[in-house]
């Protein structure tokens, strides 16, 4: 049933001028501009289309593309209509108060009958405050109708239950439900947790065990969501080093790593190793026997030579 009012009555008449109007601004363009220019014409006439056969919500929908494409202020006289008939006043609201900051001169007929719908609106309507954490920008679906607010204000919306998608650069995608009541604010406090990362790690090594910040993930290849942030990722497996390495991640990253093991040799296999401790022994084996072994007895002194010949040989 369509809701009844004294700018609904108003209507038929308005809705004809608003059409004549908008079919006469597609003026002539080139190139590009040309191609928007027919698909904003196209999406326009397919939603006075659907509004004529009382497909409301279809009709809000093309009118909304083609705002989007042109943003002709007619366009959004009409898709408040089809918000009002589908049964989203708040959006209906906020439309027509678009319409009027957008159109210069809609006509003293037509200003008053969308004042009047307007007026209507607001008492029909309840708003939505969100208070979210961290404060950042956001944007905001409600009952799958994307809607241009600043987080930070009310916006309105009908009486009732209604589903509130929000998103965030870096954000998880939080989807609540809210009752809204008319005439009054719904609070809904939120916190916007960071959005994970994707950690992926490939190896050729046979047995390779991944771990994050002491954490095992399993043998590769695994791939996971991980909080973003720094992290230690060890890769181990047997006979091989040990394999450290410091990553960070940022919010919805995808990092992928291909990463091999060194194999661990034994100390018997190392040939330059025992070539060193050869060389060492043999150096101390040297210097040992050079300490060891007794020195060479000193040329006598001049003039001594009979005296110790005669004391250690017996000689005359």
């Amino acid at each position: 049933m369509k809701p009844r009012g004294r700018w609904v009555e108003a209507r038929p008449g308005l809705w004809l001028g608003v059409v004549a109007l908008a079919m006469a601004l597609s003026g002539p363009s080139r190139g590009h501009a040309q191609d928007d220019e027919a698909r904003a014409r196209q999406l326009f006439l397919e939603g006075a289309e659907h509004y004529a056969a009382e497909e409301y919500a279809a009709a809000a929908e093309s009118f909304a593309a083609s705002h989007a494409i042109r943003p002709v202020p007619v366009v959004l006289f009409n898709l408040a209509q089809a918000l009002r008939f589908a049964g989203h006043p708040g959006a209906a609201l906020r439309a027509f108060e678009a319409y009027l900051v957008a159109e210069d001169d809609p006509g003293a007929s037509r200003r008053q009958a969308v004042e009047a719908a307007i007026a209507e609106l607001q008492g029909e309507v309840g708003s939505v405050q969100l208070a979210l954490t961290p404060d950042q920008p956001v944007s905001l679906t409600v009952d799958g109708l994307e809607i241009e607010v600043d987080g930070r204000q009310p916006f309105a919306v009908g009486p009732g239950t209604h589903e509130l998608r929000i998103t965030a650069e870096g954000r998880e995608p939080i989807v609540r439900s809210v009752e809204v009541t008319s005439g009054r604010t719904a609070v809904v406090r939120l916190r916007l947790g960071a959005l994970p990362a994707t950690l992926a790690v490939a190896s050729a090594t046979e047995g390779a065990r991944v771990t994050l910040n002491g954490e095992p993930l399993g043998d590769a290849p695994i791939e996971d969501q991980v909080d973003s942030g720094e992290h230690t990722l060890v890769i181990t497996a047997p006979g091989h080093e040990r394999l450290e390495r410091v990553i960070t991640l940022a919010p919805g990253e995808t990092l992928r790593l291909d990463l091999d093991l060194e194999v661990r040799h034994r100390l018997r296999d190392r040939w330059w190793v025992w070539a060193i401790v050869g060389g060492g022994a043999a150096l101390a084996l040297g210097l040992a026997l050079a300490i060891g072994l007794p020195q060479r007895d000193p040329d006598p002194l001049e003039g001594t030579l009979p005296t110790i010949q005669a004391i250690t040989w017996g000689g005359p």
